[in-house]
């Protein structure tokens, strides 16, 4: 007998995290890395911790899931602890990493050189602003 498996739920209910309206780019999507729970919410705090740390859904071994804004990664004690801030209620998570089995990155297009390992540019990186909505050299319009 296993651990009953629960559905995973949208983490759009949290403030600020509206559910996505639009799919990802086909690019991006395409260009995704592979990469564990662990490495995934320690470059996402590189990128962008704080505050306006990136939207992400934890989920835990013991079937708990955790959602909330990524505004820290740190060792403590010897192990790696990343701490959430939800919005919604004003609390903070504490999550061992170690104990992380997915994460789910909320409207990932921000991030888009951390979660494809690089493969593609950060946004604004590409040396197009976005602001003119020409068409790139793959026929794409530029999105503001």
């Amino acid at each position: 007998m296993g651990v009953p498996q629960q559905p995973l739920r949208p983490v759009g209910a949290v403030e600020g995290m509206a559910p996505a309206m639009t799919v990802p780019d086909k690019h991006l999507l395409d260009s995704v890395a592979a990469m564990t729970p662990g490495r995934i919410l320690r470059l996402l705090y590189e990128a962008a911790g704080g505050s306006d740390g990136a939207a992400v859904a934890v989920h835990l071994l013991g079937g708990q899931v955790l959602t909330g804004r990524l505004i820290s990664v740190a060792t403590d004690q010897g192990h790696e602890v990343a701490v959430l801030y939800d919005p919604r209620i004003g609390s903070l998570g504490y999550v061992l990493t170690a104990h992380v089995i997915a994460v789910e990155v909320v409207h990932p297009e921000p991030f888009t050189d951390v979660i494809t390992g690089g493969r593609l540019p950060a946004p604004g990186e590409d040396g197009d602003d976005g602001e003119d909505g020409e068409d790139s050299e793959d026929g794409e319009t530029s999105r503001q």
